[in-house]
């Protein structure tokens, strides 16, 4: 496989009671919703960063005009499909790239990756 690879990004809408659930006795669900919309800004940026195509997979499948509105248009959009998060990642993969090629997939829990980190 040669050329630059596509980065998914797999990530759930920010939405109340249903994200970053193990925090909502420190934060809540508000305050986890608006956690978690900032790690999904920060990851696009940082995707974009990198120079390569950007597709983010997102769940629940309707979402997808609020993801849109978070990320600013910039990305292509994927609704997620499948049972547990393997089959949610393969199914992204599928999708994003229906014909195969270089592919780095990445979560929005990470807020100190860089876009050099980024192959």
């Amino acid at each position: 496989m040669t050329g630059a690879p596509t980065v998914l990004v797999m990530a759930k809408t920010p939405r109340p009671g249903r994200v970053k659930t193990r925090l909502h006795p420190l934060l809540g669900p508000d305050g986890c919703a608006r956690l978690q919309a900032q790690l999904l800004a920060n990851t696009v940026t940082t995707a974009l960063g990198s120079q390569r195509r950007v597709v983010v997979a997102f769940d629940p499948p309707s979402a997808q005009a609020e993801v849109r509105a978070l990320t600013g248009g910039q990305v292509e959009l994927l609704p997620q499909r499948g049972g547990n998060l393997g089959e949610r990642m393969t199914a992204a993969a599928d999708d994003a790239l229906p014909g195969g090629g270089p592919l780095v997939v990445i979560g929005t829990d990470a807020p100190t990756l860089t876009a050099d980190m980024i192959v």
